[in-house]
């Protein structure tokens, strides 16, 4: 993976110990941290499911919606509630306006809010503008926030980005009387925290203008003299605790040291970079950045600065060390292709020429839900608002197609470590680091709790290895399918019991004829019923050698035929006892072990300890 670092500026990151199973922080693996060894296991991008018609959850139904534009998030109120707040853009400006779901997400219903004028009337859903660029909106969870706070818009509005805050998620007040950051030109991020520092802070997401690292320019690439040039880059710093104090009032205050990901050598070299549509997840960050393919200014039609757009996912465990897990496009664009001589607007599906993530997510029992935003515009195709024809018909304007979608994911299954890295023809196996076994106060139950799924017939085992000794110190009952909250269930060492391995017939041995392998011995009997081992048949029916029944002959095992006694050796083997799913009762409290889990087909996204039923 392409590792990428910055500077944190204001609250530094909280930096602790790496993650081991004892944590009851839900665990996503986004990466390897926290593990020893990942063998036959690679880390695995998932993208979200399309809905197979193509639905869409937003459309542009509104006057003031000619477009659905790029910059949108959601916020999950509850179970049930979910709020699209969503960039609608056109002729009479642009707007962020809000629509409200009742059935968790599935569904959208726009509300007439009152509240700010459109064409002369208030009956809209528009919560801000018109002359404004969307940031987001969240809830802070900041436990100093007060009630009437607890709603915050951030938005490019009178020169730069400013907050708003909200008791309803309704009607926003301004909280700064000038803006607080110029010049990001993207979709500013903001949310609150709780693994900054030892309390929390606010955090920024923005764009700096920074060229990238590339090894060759764009205009050069394609041979095209002044062709729009690649030039900016994600960056990101801490706030504090104050979300109206900012440690900069210039998104290029300091584009090198506050950059977190910027184009590579190992991107094309037209490749630019837009929105970050960052989010946590669990104890990790996921970054969608909307990646930008310029137009040469030829092909472009002289609307000069145009391209193509679709969304990419990084990932981080701190918020500012980001990583690709795969360079393909989380999002990719739709089906299309340009309209007749005009390479700006694209017919096809609605998201042909455009496509990114919007920001936040919404969880169910089972799955995470992302909203995916589209367009048949390009980058630079909207300006003046153009609708030439389609192909189907030549000789009418066509309407320009956009809104948003609903993607839905196994829950928390963006990233998993995978054995697709060896088609699923051998097992993989992660160790983790030593770690002290937990042990849950009280009587309460000591859970380890997986995100996982395994074929059926190959599933996975988990074992809790000594770290001194290399002993199995307890296992897992074998796990076939899993699932996205799977409870371990556990074993531990029980008494020895003295068993008869069987290993064939004496001719079978290669040498000497007739006689049992070295290490292993003839089967002595009393009666027949000794014999009912050999070859896996249960008495009173014995096995065979050359297709003549064993018996008990001069007290050992065999047919009476040369060649025909049954070998094989005695051996101590260890007893399993169930103990459930409280490891509580494995009897490990404070033992130092390392985790080893072993999967033959299938993925593993997450892992946490809890403690309760």
């Amino acid at each position: 993976m392409m590792l990428f670092t910055a500077v944190m500026v204001g609250l530094a990151a909280q930096q602790g110990a790496a993650w081991t199973p004892a944590s009851t922080e839900l665990h996503v693996f986004l990466d390897t941290e926290g593990l020893l060894s990942t063998d036959g296991l690679a880390l695995k991008q998932h993208r979200g499911m399309k809905p197979e018609n193509g639905a869409r959850v937003i459309v542009a139904t509104e006057p003031w919606e000619l477009l659905i534009f790029a910059y949108n998030s959601v916020v999950q109120v509850s179970d049930t509630e979910v709020r699209l707040y969503y960039d609608t853009f056109g002729p009479g400006g642009r707007f962020l306006c809000v629509a409200v779901s009742h059935d968790g997400g599935a569904t959208f219903a726009k509300p007439s809010l009152g509240l700010i004028s459109f064409n002369g009337s208030t009956a809209n859903n528009i919560v801000a503008g018109p002359n404004i660029e969307p940031g987001v909106v969240f809830l802070d969870t900041n436990p100093a926030c007060t009630p009437d706070e607890r709603y915050k818009l951030v938005i490019s509005w009178n020169g730069g980005a400013t907050m708003f805050a909200s008791p309803d998620g309704f009607q926003f007040t301004n909280m700064t009387a000038a803006p607080l950051l110029k010049g990001s030109d993207t979709q500013d991020v903001v949310f609150w925290d709780p693994a900054i520092g030892t309390a929390g802070a606010y955090v920024y997401y923005g764009r700096s203008h920074l060229h990238g690292g590339q090894n060759i320019t764009c205009s050069a690439y394609l041979g095209v003299p002044g062709t729009s040039e690649p030039g900016r880059s994600i960056n990101h710093f801490v706030i504090g605790d104050n979300v109206t104090h900012w440690p900069y009032d210039s998104a290029d205050a300091d584009p090198e040291g506050l950059a977190i990901l910027n184009t590579d050598p190992l991107d094309p070299p037209c490749i630019d970079l837009y929105t970050s549509a960052t989010t946590k997840l669990a104890d990790g960050y996921l970054l969608f950045p909307m990646m930008y393919n310029h137009f040469d200014r030829i092909y472009s039609q002289g609307r000069g600065n145009d391209g193509l757009l679709e969304a990419r996912l990084v990932v981080s465990r701190n918020g500012h060390n980001v990583s690709y897990v795969d360079r393909a496009a989380w999002l990719p664009r739709g089906d299309g292709e340009p309209r007749f001589n005009h390479t700006g607007v694209y017919e096809g599906d609605f998201d042909a020429a455009s496509s990114a993530v919007v920001q936040g997510l919404v969880h169910t029992s089972a799955e995470t839900i992302v909203y995916a935003w589209g367009s048949q515009y390009t980058h630079g195709g909207y300006v003046g608002w153009t609708t030439p024809p389609c192909r189907s018909a030549p000789d009418a304007p066509c309407k320009v197609d956009s809104g948003i979608q609903r993607l839905r994911l196994r829950l928390n299954g963006f990233v998993s470590l995978s054995t697709t890295s060896n088609n699923g023809l051998s097992p993989g196996t992660l160790t983790t680091q030593p770690y002290t076994v937990p042990q849950c106060p009280g009587s309460q139950p000591t859970i380890l709790q997986l995100n996982i799924f395994t074929a059926i017939g190959l599933g996975a085992t988990v074992e809790l290895v000594d770290d001194a000794t290399g002993a199995v110190r307890a296992r897992s009952v074998r796990i076939e399918g899993g699932g996205v909250r799977y409870n371990v269930s556990w074993e531990v060492a029980g008494p020895t019991t003295r068993v008869w391995i069987d290993t064939g017939c004496a001719y079978e041995t290669p040498a000497p004829v007739d006689s049992c392998a070295p290490g292993d011995t003839h089967m002595n009997c009393t009666t027949r019923h000794d014999c009912c081992v050999h070859d896996g048949v249960v008495w009173p029916l014995p096995g065979t050698c050359h297709g003549v029944q064993v018996d008990c002959i001069a007290g050992i095992c065999q047919t009476g035929t040369p060649g025909g006694e049954a070998c094989g050796h005695w051996a101590e083997v260890t007893g399993w006892k169930s103990v459930g799913t409280d490891m509580g009762k494995l009897g490990l409290g404070g033992a130092q072990v390392k985790l080893v889990l072993t999967m033959g087909a299938g993925d593993l996204y997450s892992m946490q300890t809890l403690c309760g039923p």
